[in-house]
Protein backbone atom coordinates (compact mmCIF):
# COMPACT_ATOMS: atom_id res chain seq x y z
CA UNK A 1 0.00 0.00 0.00
CA UNK A 2 1.44 3.37 -1.00
CA UNK A 3 0.87 6.78 0.52
CA UNK A 4 -1.42 7.71 -2.37
CA UNK A 5 -3.61 4.66 -1.71
CA UNK A 6 -3.85 5.55 1.98
CA UNK A 7 -4.92 9.10 1.14
CA UNK A 8 -7.54 7.83 -1.29
CA UNK A 9 -9.11 5.49 1.31
CA UNK A 10 -9.38 8.02 4.15
CA UNK A 11 -12.45 10.26 3.98
CA UNK A 12 -11.88 14.02 4.16
CA UNK A 13 -12.05 15.48 7.66
CA UNK A 14 -15.23 17.33 8.47
CA UNK A 15 -15.07 20.67 10.24
CA UNK A 16 -15.56 20.36 13.98
CA UNK A 17 -17.58 23.57 14.31
CA UNK A 18 -20.44 24.68 12.09
CA UNK A 19 -19.86 27.70 9.88
CA UNK A 20 -20.63 30.96 11.64
CA UNK A 21 -22.60 33.68 9.89
CA UNK A 22 -20.35 36.45 8.65
CA UNK A 23 -20.00 39.38 11.03
CA UNK A 24 -18.25 42.68 10.44
CA UNK A 25 -14.58 42.62 11.40
CA UNK A 26 -14.75 45.89 13.34
CA UNK A 27 -17.59 47.67 15.06
CA UNK A 28 -19.03 50.78 13.43
CA UNK A 29 -17.81 52.99 16.28
CA UNK A 30 -14.43 52.99 17.97
CA UNK A 31 -14.14 51.62 21.50
CA UNK A 32 -14.60 54.16 24.26
CA UNK A 33 -10.99 53.97 25.44
CA UNK A 34 -9.24 54.58 22.13
CA UNK A 35 -7.93 57.98 21.16
CA UNK A 36 -7.82 59.31 17.64
CA UNK A 37 -4.32 60.20 16.48
CA UNK A 38 -3.63 63.58 14.97
CA UNK A 39 -2.88 63.51 11.28
CA UNK A 40 0.16 65.19 9.82
CA UNK A 41 -0.40 68.17 7.55
CA UNK A 42 -1.10 67.20 3.97
CA UNK A 43 2.15 68.74 2.71
CA UNK A 44 4.13 66.49 5.10
CA UNK A 45 2.24 63.34 4.09
CA UNK A 46 2.64 63.80 0.34
CA UNK A 47 5.96 63.25 -1.32
CA UNK A 48 7.31 66.37 -2.98
CA UNK A 49 10.30 65.57 -5.16
CA UNK A 50 12.04 68.32 -7.03
CA UNK A 51 12.87 65.79 -9.73
CA UNK A 52 11.00 62.48 -10.09
CA UNK A 53 13.21 59.49 -9.26
CA UNK A 54 12.18 57.57 -12.38
CA UNK A 55 13.87 60.11 -14.68
CA UNK A 56 17.53 60.22 -15.70
CA UNK A 57 18.16 63.38 -13.71
CA UNK A 58 16.52 61.81 -10.66
CA UNK A 59 18.75 58.74 -10.93
CA UNK A 60 21.84 60.96 -11.25
CA UNK A 61 20.84 62.94 -8.17
CA UNK A 62 20.27 59.70 -6.24
CA UNK A 63 23.72 58.48 -7.27
CA UNK A 64 25.32 61.78 -6.26
CA UNK A 65 23.62 61.62 -2.88
CA UNK A 66 24.95 58.10 -2.23
CA UNK A 67 28.41 59.14 -3.43
CA UNK A 68 28.41 62.10 -1.05
CA UNK A 69 27.48 59.83 1.86
CA UNK A 70 30.21 57.33 0.93
CA UNK A 71 32.84 60.08 0.64
CA UNK A 72 31.80 61.53 4.00
CA UNK A 73 32.01 58.08 5.65
CA UNK A 74 35.45 57.49 4.10
CA UNK A 75 36.89 60.76 5.41
CA UNK A 76 35.25 60.26 8.80
CA UNK A 77 36.79 56.78 9.17
CA UNK A 78 40.14 58.12 7.96
CA UNK A 79 39.95 60.89 10.57
CA UNK A 80 39.06 58.39 13.31
CA UNK A 81 41.98 56.14 12.35
CA UNK A 82 44.40 59.08 12.37
CA UNK A 83 43.18 61.08 15.40
CA UNK A 84 40.98 58.60 17.27
CA UNK A 85 37.28 58.69 18.01
CA UNK A 86 36.46 62.04 19.68
CA UNK A 87 34.33 60.42 22.42
CA UNK A 88 37.36 59.01 24.24
CA UNK A 89 38.35 62.30 25.92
Amino acid sequence: MTAQDAEAETPPAEPSTPAQPSTPAQPATAPAGSRRRRRLPRAWRERTDWVPVDTTVGQVLRGLRWAALAIYAFFLMNNWLHDGIPFDR
